[in-house]
């Protein structure tokens, strides 16, 4: 199962927001007594600032949940219908002055919905938060405002949002609410950590990508299917596995954990899918479209320069590769093969020192082009010098050792 994150820009993608909003808070909630009609919207959604984003279960199709993201204009926020941000603000331009930066840009969040069948996921409420910290960094925004419902307050200050006040009670809506403010840069940190290598790309596309969450042994992509996606793994794992030419069985070729890049070669061909990539555990991906892709090559000379040298160390990677195959010997071969899952190793939660391959024998023997005995003969050597071990399913390797 996956949800697929993005901003809404069609007119059923907009249409969908307003509906869902009117499901969770009208039918599901009994919020807002006396609204008509099937849909919430009002004087926000039509400034040329906000933006709505919507996530869509991929199975289904159905709307899964949506976020409000609106830059403060001459009709200020959503969130100052309900609560008086003025102090909040003046503290804020005076600390920016007293420190010699920028004055703030301030912004709000809200109109959270999230359909019953999703309640539970927390990773779609993190993943609208996530792509609403993205949106905001596009726009400008260096300071959130929001007036959040009582009942998903605590996930608000787990999340270290500071609160301006006692809660409310607002008539027209039957519910309390509660005051919160927060830094853009503070909701970076968290929605972008260990992907600082990548902060730049992440920065280029933050008004372009998506939010892919799948779940464990989903598949996000199949070998042979047309590709026009590229994916930056944000948490979790995510193997790439390939057919063999002489079976239907799956080898894999590498795990793939936070900070790494697949699926880059379909933004620059029109070939099918050289692989497969199932998600192994859950995962948060972020996705970049090939017309998005292709639009900020047009436009974007330094990003041009940089994809450029990515393209080329892939390529030199695919000729030395070609190369070893052809002329290599086959101790060569596994040297350099399992030198590459060494490199791509995850270190395990609880003791880093070790890092893990989830790959078998067959596998390994696979991608050196060796029968299984003597992929096996070989790890034994490795094991005797305390190189790795290794069992059916997968390889440990010592943080420091080499080849």
């Amino acid at each position: 199962m996956a949800i697929r994150i993005k901003a809404a820009e069609s007119a059923k993608e907009i249409r969908d927001v307003f509906k869902l909003r009117y499901q969770v808070y009208v039918e599901e909630e009994g919020l807002f007594p006396g609204v008509e009609g099937d849909t919430i919207v009002d004087l926000f959604d039509a400034v040329p600032s906000v933006v709505n984003l919507i996530a869509y279960d991929e199975e289904s199709g159905k709307p899964a949940g949506t976020f409000r993201l609106n830059l403060q204009t001459d009709i200020r926020l959503p969130s100052d219908e309900l609560f008086n941000f003025d102090d909040y603000r003046q503290r804020i331009k005076a600390e920016q002055e007293r420190s010699g930066q920028l004055l703030p840009v301030f912004g709000s969040g809200g109109m959270l919905a999230i359909a019953k069948p999703w309640r539970k996921r927390r990773d779609v409420f993190r993943g609208l938060l996530k792509m609403a910290c993205a949106v905001g960094v596009s726009l400008g925004i260096t300071h959130i405002i929001a007036t959040v419902n009582e009942s998903t307050a605590k996930i608000y200050k787990n999340l270290g949002w500071e609160f301006l006040g006692d809660k409310i009670w607002i008539e027209s809506i039957r519910s309390h609410i509660l005051p919160v403010a927060t830094e853009v840069t503070k909701m970076q940190h968290w929605a972008f950590r260990g992907l600082a290598e990548h902060q730049d790309l992440i920065e280029r596309f933050s008004d372009r990508f998506e939010w892919l969450l799948s779940s464990a042994q989903s598949k996000v992509f199949s070998e042979g299917t047309e590709g026009n996606e590229a994916y930056l793994v944000a948490s979790g794992l995510v193997k790439i596995t390939q057919r063999g030419e002489s079976s239907e069985e799956e080898l894999s070729w590498t795990t793939l954990s936070r900070g790494c890049i697949f699926g880059e070669m379909s933004l620059v061909d029109d070939l099918p899918r050289s692989a497969s990539a199932v998600a192994m555990a859950n995962s948060e991906l972020i996705v970049i479209g090939k017309k998005h892709y292709w639009d900020k090559l047009e436009s974007d000379a330094e990003f041009m320069r940089v994809a450029l040298k990515s393209l080329s160390l892939r390529l030199r990677d695919a000729g030395q590769r070609a190369t070893l195959y052809a002329q290599s010997d086959e101790e060569t071969r596994m040297t350099y093969c399992l030198q590459k899952l060494m490199a791509d190793a995850i270190p395990l939660p609880k003791k880093p020192e070790i890092r893990i391959s989830k790959t078998t024998i067959s596998e390994f023997a696979f991608m050196s082009g060796v029968s299984d005995g003597k992929a096996e003969a070989f790890l034994n050597r490795q094991e005797e010098k305390n190189v790795l071990t290794f069992s059916e399913k997968e390889m440990k390797f010592l943080e420091g050792t080499d080849l």
